[in-house]
């Protein structure tokens, strides 16, 4: 493990934390190995030579192990009793410290404070240390019935088991299913396709009442929904997702003790309304999602990227678009904090998206800053129609803000980087026409008969081929039709 990766993972309180551990132990001024904290700390990239440097006459190897060993065993301190699983080392701990020390009753005490919370929990590993221990010292209690007591554990034993198993059988065939999707099904569709058809027969799936566990229960329906999806089945995925959110809300202590996992559920399943256009389930549902469960800068890029992403698209299906204006500085923020954390395609409908907020609600500066970033990030293929589009978009608001003197500029390059990606009919029809509109005098005002004749052949386009086919039709005919009527924008989009 480099020490730099595991320093730079800390929170700012696991940091602090640490410090104060560390100046604890210090007898005066500060521990070599904080110093070498500090200085870790302190460096973006890892430059181990540099440090070597600082740090002349030290064991540098040595030093940096140990560094590695007091901050684990500080973060141990830290963590301390905070998870179910931290509590049930600590209850393991306890007992084996009583048991050497022959106090046999306390020790029951505590197997029977751990089992409790680990079958609460599904904890399976710990229910087995737990009777493990408890088979041990059962022959140490007087006036028990030994042979009904060992027979006891061992019946708790095999089922503790027959649950685990049956929960990992749960997981193992979700992973399976997800290795499915990222590697089989567009290379080989249609057995891919009728392999999911016979899964959705598997007794894990069809037999409801056969999950032992929460945690086996929550991936049946996962295993369900993801079957359906992949077959395209969209409603019946729907509704076993709306199944595994009710289980989740149903148990408070899961969601407490599992809050990510409780939070990809509703991601999850306001993913798959988001594709059936149910948006009814939105106002209730992104609330909850809204609440950052903290933890590694990993886990909350991925909480930010769920949220902004399903509450961006509630707000511009449900006509909130000034909503989803405000939404665009946290928006701004999150991608500074968490942008190389969230995969580009991504990122680039993120910023797609505010292009088109800002576009419809008329508020061109804002629409061009937002094109600005998307324009200037380093070359990728990922989205590339929503790149097609922002440069059109890109002409379009400097035009509407009468940019005039940047005309040779946008049409070059603009031009250029189409024609570039195989320019489509969509493109090359307008791309004309805002030229002429550059060209044209003000006193002219707005070609009226050219823009509806554009206007009547996009629409063509579109009940042709689909707006997927050619990104940015759509919103190209609704701002000739604002134009053509003097409506705002924002009016004929909800008309």
């Amino acid at each position: 493990m480099s020490i730099h990766t595991l320093i730079h993972s800390l929170t700012p309180s696991e940091r602090r934390y640490f410090t104060r551990h560390a100046q604890q132990h210090a007898i005066s001024g500060k521990n070599v190995y904080l110093c070498l904290f500090e200085a870790v700390a302190g460096q973006e990239e890892y430059d181990e030579e540099s440090l070597k440097n600082k740090f002349v006459g030290a064991d540098f190897v040595a030093l940096k192990n140990y560094l590695l060993k007091m901050v684990l065993k500080a973060m141990r301190g830290f963590h301390a009793g905070k998870t179910i699983d931290h509590q049930l080392r600590e209850l393991l701990s306890d007992i084996d410290f009583l048991d050497g020390k022959r106090l046999y009753l306390p020790c029951f005490k505590l197997i029977q404070k751990g089992m409790k919370l680990a079958l609460l929990h599904d904890r399976f590993q710990a229910q087995l240390a737990f009777l493990a221990v408890e088979r041990r010292l059962v022959k140490f209690l007087p006036q028990i019935q030994l042979q009904d007591e060992l027979e006891s554990i061992k019946n708790r034993r095999v089922e503790c088991i027959r649950r685990m198993d049956l929960e990992l059988s749960y997981i193992e065939l979700y992973d399976w299913l997800f290795g499915i999707v990222r590697t089989q099904l567009r290379s080989n569709k249609e057995a891919t396709l009728a392999l999911i058809h016979g899964t959705l027969q598997d007794p894990l799936l069809t037999q409801e009442g056969l999950p032992a566990s929460f945690q086996a229960r929550s991936y049946q329906y996962l295993c369900a929904a993801l079957c359906h999806q992949m077959l395209g089945q969209f409603a019946q995925a729907q509704a076993m997702h709306a199944q595994n959110v009710a289980l989740w809300e149903a148990y408070p202590h899961w969601m407490m003790q599992e809050p990510l996992q409780h939070q990809r559920a509703l991601a999850n399943y306001l993913s798959v309304c988001q594709i059936n256009d149910d948006w009814a389930p939105f106002a209730e549902l992104l609330p909850k999602l809204a609440e950052n469960t903290g933890g590694a800068i990993e886990e909350r890029a991925e909480h930010f990227a769920a949220f902004q992403n399903l509450q961006l698209a509630y707000l511009m299906n449900t006509g909130k678009l000034s909503e989803a204006g405000v939404q665009a500085k946290s928006l701004e923020s999150g991608l500074h904090t968490f942008g190389d954390k969230i995969p580009e395609s991504r990122r680039i409908s993120f910023i797609y998206n505010m292009v088109v907020v800002f576009f419809f609600l008329e508020r061109h500066r804002d629409a061009i800053h937002w094109l600005n970033k998307l324009l200037h990030l380093p070359r990728t293929e990922a989205r590339m129609d929503l790149q097609r589009a922002a440069r059109l978009f890109w002409i379009i608001c400097h035009h509407e803000l009468g940019n005039l003197d940047l005309m040779e500029h946008l049409f070059g390059s603009s031009t250029r980087f189409l024609q570039s990606h195989g320019i489509n009919e969509f493109e090359e029809t307008l791309l004309p026409f805002l030229k002429t509109l550059f060209m044209r005098p003000p006193a002219q005002g707005w070609p009226r008969e050219k823009a509806q004749e554009l206007h009547d052949k996009f629409e063509v386009l579109s009940a042709s081929k689909g707006d997927a086919s050619y990104p940015g039709i759509r919103e190209c005919i609704l701002w000739l039709r604002a134009k053509q009527t003097g409506t705002a924008l924002l009016v004929v989009l909800n008309g």
